[in-house]
């Protein structure tokens, strides 16, 4: 996807496995998830504080993300917008 290795977790269990075993520029991450509602951000933050953290959501009450997020993405969001996000986050982080 332009370049970018993605990795996909669909539960917060997955992406956390994934974290810890991978090596990770930057996180995409969807404020709610089946296992968790919202503490998984600030958990990745803990364990690699460099490592930037976009949230998306849906959902109004998501404003808590800005605790540990570097940018945080209402849904709905056009593919573009959020490439041009991404970018300018990983930029900002290296």
């Amino acid at each position: 996807m332009n370049g970018y290795v993605v990795l996909s977790a669909a539960t917060a269990a997955e992406a956390l496995a994934a974290f810890r075993s991978r090596s990770v520029d930057l996180v995409l991450l969807d404020f709610f998830l089946p296992d968790d509602e919202g503490s998984l951000g600030p958990k990745l933050k803990s364990l690699k504080p460099d490592v930037p953290v976009i949230v998306f959501s849906g959902d109004s009450n998501a404003h808590e993300a800005l605790r540990f997020a570097d940018s945080l993405i209402a849904k709905p969001i056009h593919p573009s917008e959020l490439m041009r996000i991404t970018s300018e986050v990983g930029k900002r982080a290296t």
